[in-house]
């Protein structure tokens, strides 16, 4: 059986379909190949990037004027 899987193999390897000569030819990653597990929003920090974006440097404000129109009340009785 051995010897049937690698003759299928060594043919498969230079077949004209270039998808089965990839299938024959793949190697798993690395275990630990750039995999991360997704963070859970709820318990994980944020990483670098979120903070940045979520508190950006604020420029100090200028006090707030007072409004340059006469402001009215309106009073409905």
């Amino acid at each position: 059986m051995k010897d049937a899987s690698e003759r299928f193999f060594d043919v498969a390897s230079n077949h004209p379909n270039p998808l089965l000569v990839e299938a024959v030819s793949y190697e798993p990653p690395p275990p630990h190949h750039f995999c991360r597990r997704p963070r859970n929003f709820l318990i994980d920090p944020p990483d670098d990037l979120t903070v940045e974006v979520i508190n950006p440097v604020r420029l100090p404000r200028l006090p707030e004027s007072p409004p340059k129109f006469p402001v009215r009340t309106v009073n409905f009785t």
